[in-house]
């Protein structure tokens, strides 16, 4: 056997690279159902709730005409025994009218849901845009910028799938599952057993892979967050990388992080595909079970009708189907209540504040445009990048500050701006503290030339007049 063929030892990971992983998959531990995330979300979906009600009352309606077309079935199939033509004919076509109805309801209720859903994850998703923009730079220096892509994307779209085909459904599972259960005892209890004793296997079945899915959905949107992260941070530095040739430290690095997403998803599909056919398997054979024991009644003293052993195994079908859909919805809850754990714990952080704050540090010279008072500053506890720096300037004077790399050039800007605010000391504009000015006053006074440019998407004008608030050639020129 070569060398290459070898499989090598897992690479050790150095306390800083455990640190960055445990960082990127860091997610937050809850209850699969958790109450409070729902009361969290309803702000976005109440706006929305007459297309949620209309949307209920539709499949109300489909629930109960499902309960129709078996017994309508079985009517069929009694009138052609019978050999009676006007009544296969009048049930006939009562049953293509229930199946017209039932898949224009079907369309509607769909449709209608569907756009309630995506209006509500539109109200959360501008919501968790405009909360970004709120936030204080310090956030972003320690958060890759795909881990908040992930917010705002896929956690998002995994909340969506809830409630545009989830919660609201699993309430027309149970009313379907629940009229069937009725009408099936009121047919035959002795048929209706036989489909009942297979509930237990399905409990346990379920229960098995729900203990089992919530990690796996959860990892999935942990390993998406890191490999977003990941993939913006390379095409973010691809000339740093390219600079130290780099590049196949880093597609080893990539493949590593993309492997454990892939299996991330093969475990949540081996679930999925696990709990479809043991569900499949047991709704069929309890069908096989109800022919066998209609089988053993045709030849004895109590023979049960054609027609009801048609009627029953429809019923059969359709109680294991909505039986399927809650433990498919269950899974899905299991995603989007992870996606909701994570939106959250990102709206959770602490916004940066906009407004004045009430500062005891009298005025200054007002004739000065800008002075620093004995500050520091730290991006980093403990690493001061200013130390007891004071500096004025009058109105009217030019100054240049000149020095090496990290000297602290661009963090007194950024002081100024306030994008930062001091850890010691005073930084004033016009003789007054920079943190009595609500920011968005105190920056429209600047001007500001970043050492680091960056274009946004669209044309020279639109980037040039960017603080202008509108795309005005003549000012920009």
């Amino acid at each position: 056997m070569s060398a290459r063929s070898k499989k090598q030892p897992p690479k050790k990971l150095s306390r800083g690279d455990e640190r960055l992983k445990e960082f990127h998959e860091e997610s937050a531990l809850g209850k699969a159902y958790d109450t409070r995330l729902f009361k969290r979300l309803w702000p976005f979906v109440a706006p929305h709730r007459v297309f949620i009600w209309v949307s209920l009352l539709l499949l109300l309606l489909l629930s109960a005409m499902n309960l129709v077309r078996p017994l309508l079935m079985g009517e069929v199939v009694k009138s052609a025994s019978a050999r009676d033509g006007t009544s296969l004919l009048r049930y006939g076509a009562l049953l293509a009218g229930v199946v017209v109805v039932l898949q224009s309801l079907t369309f509607a209720q769909t449709y209608i849901l569907q756009i309630a859903g995506a209006r509500a994850m539109a109200d959360l998703r501008r919501h968790i845009f405009r909360f970004m923009q709120t936030l204080e730079l310090r956030y972003f220096d320690k958060t890759p910028v795909g881990r908040l892509v992930t917010r705002a994307s896929s956690d998002v779209d995994a909340v969506g799938e809830l409630f545009a085909s989830g919660v609201l459904n699993a309430v027309g599972d149970l009313v379907s599952l629940t009229g069937i259960v009725i009408t099936m005892l009121a047919l035959d209890w002795r048929l209706s057993l036989i489909a009942f004793a297979a509930l237990p296997v399905v409990i346990i079945i379920t229960n098995f892979v729900r203990r089992r899915s919530r990690e796996a959905f959860r990892d999935i949107r942990t390993k998406t967050a890191r490999l977003n992260a990941f993939l913006n941070e390379q095409v973010s530095g691809i000339a740093v990388v390219q600079a130290y040739a780099k590049e196949a430290a880093m597609a080893e690095e990539f493949d590593g992080i993309n492997e454990a997403y892939r299996q991330a998803n093969k475990q949540s599909i081996f679930y999925e595909a696990v709990l479809d056919a043991a569900i499949e398997m047991v709704g069929t054979l309890c069908i096989a079970s109800v022919l066998f024991w209609a089988g053993l009644q045709r030849i004895s003293d109590h023979p049960v009708s054609f027609a009801l052993v048609v009627t029953f195994t429809q019923y059969i079908k359709q109680f294991f189907e909505p039986v399927s859909m809650l433990a498919q919805r269950y899974t899905m809850l299991q995603s989007a209540m992870a996606g909701a754990e994570r939106i959250f714990q990102l709206l959770d952080t602490e916004a940066c504040e906009t407004g004045k704050q009430d500062v005891t540090s009298p005025d200054g010279d007002a004739n000065e445009a800008m002075a620093l008072e004995n500050v520091t500053f730290a991006y980093k506890p403990g690493v001061p990048v200013l130390n007891g720096v004071s500096l004025r300037i009058a109105r009217g004077e030019r100054v240049a500050l000149v020095g090496a790399t990290g000297a602290g050039k661009s963090t007194i800007a950024s002081l100024v701006l306030r994008l930062y605010d001091a850890n010691e000391g005073v930084v004033r504009v016009l003789g007054k503290d920079v943190r009595g000015y609500e920011r968005p006053e105190l920056r429209s006074q600047f001007s500001v030339v970043p050492q680091d440019v960056f274009l946004f998407a669209g044309t020279i004008l639109s980037n040039v007049s960017l603080s202008l608030g509108e795309a005005d050639r003549a000012r920009a020129e």
